[in-house]
């Protein structure tokens, strides 16, 4: 269960930070 929710929280953050790279890097996709 511990293991899972980690994963899971790992997952996220690797996707917010896509996200706001994504939102920088390319401002036209505003």
């Amino acid at each position: 269960m511990f293991m899972c929710l980690f994963f899971c929280q790992c997952i996220f953050v690797e996707v917010l930070l896509i996200n706001i790279c994504l939102y920088n890097f390319w401002p036209s996709f505003q």
